[in-house]
């Protein structure tokens, strides 16, 4: 896990060094810190309660969608690859 500041409106990160390959990449805002993410335990039970992404938008309603939909080709030197992140609710009625 690496974890890195939150900046906005766009967090960058670079990885040095990462062999060419296929890779799904998830990110998440850990607004309170706990290196976890944290999710709802009443309504909604096991909804994440904290912003996530994954690589190509991969999404199902009630799940992370397959593995196979997150992964993305890396080429080095350059790959460039955006995650954004939302709400588990706002990706449900596409916000």
């Amino acid at each position: 896990m690496l974890e890195v500041p939150a900046k906005s409106p766009i967090t960058q990160v670079t990885f040095d060094n990462i062999p060419t390959g296929k890779y799904a990449i998830s990110a998440f805002h850990d607004e309170d810190k706990d290196r976890r993410l944290d999710r709802k335990w009443l309504i909604l039970q096991g909804m994440p309660n904290e912003s996530y992404g994954y690589s190509n938008a991969s999404f199902a309603y009630f799940s992370k969608g397959p593995f196979e939909n997150a992964l993305v080709d890396i080429n080095p030197p350059t790959t460039n690859v955006t995650i954004k992140l939302s709400t588990h609710l706002s990706k449900i009625v596409g916000n």
